[in-house]
């Protein structure tokens, strides 16, 4: 929880020369910093006045429990009533499923339940499900690798393209200089991917 609150003012700032180049800038939150609506209201404020274009605050089972106090919730409100671009991003559990109505491949089990397995959906979300060896992953079907207009961004200042596939990392290549020598015919870690 320590180094959230120390992230937050890099956060910030990131946001705002972000936004000052033009970019438009989204954040994702679990809202551990609502522990009231006004302190939620606290939090997003500055987020609101540096204009974010979108702000998606997860609510959901893996979060938080329906008896549970809900921090997301709150931030909603608070969302809500600072007019920002705000909507909750709920997943249900993932599940393997039968449906030969679905387009896959022969003898392939489908995935049922909408989850990305992302960060800790990696790790916490897994039991039970078929998996494969990173090898085996040779396309991205979220981004365009070949010409990619967003870049997700991690408290480590690591770069990805699509979840997990690295283009480096700020703190040691500055982000203008990634985005101006990327090339995913060459880069190390997109040459064996396919673009969408």
């Amino acid at each position: 929880m320590i180094g959230q609150f120390l992230f937050y003012p890099l956060m910030l700032e990131g946001i705002k020369i972000a936004r000052s180049m033009g970019f438009k800038v989204g954040v994702v939150t679990n809202a551990y910093y609502a522990t009231s609506e006004e302190d939620a209201e606290l939090w997003l404020t500055p987020l609101c006045k540096l204009g974010i274009s979108d702000l998606s605050i997860s609510d959901d089972s893996f979060h938080y429990e329906e008896e549970k106090d809900n921090l997301a919730k709150r931030a909603l409100a608070a969302a809500k009533r600072l007019s920002m671009p705000v909507d909750s991003i709920c997943i249900e559990k993932p599940t393997v499923e039968a449906d030969i109505d679905k387009e896959q491949n022969k003898g392939a089990p489908v995935i049922g339940g909408g989850t990305m397995f992302r960060g800790r959906a990696v790790e916490k979300l897994v039991e039970g499900l078929p998996q494969r060896r990173w090898e085996e992953f040779t396309e991205c079907p979220y981004e365009d690798l070949k010409e990619p207009e967003r870049v997700h961004l991690d408290p480590y200042g690591n770069v990805h393209l699509c979840q997990g596939l690295s283009m480096g990392n700020m703190w040691e290549t500055p982000l203008s200089m990634l985005v101006k020598n990327y090339n995913a015919d060459s880069h190390p870690n997109t040459n064996r991917y396919k673009a969408n």
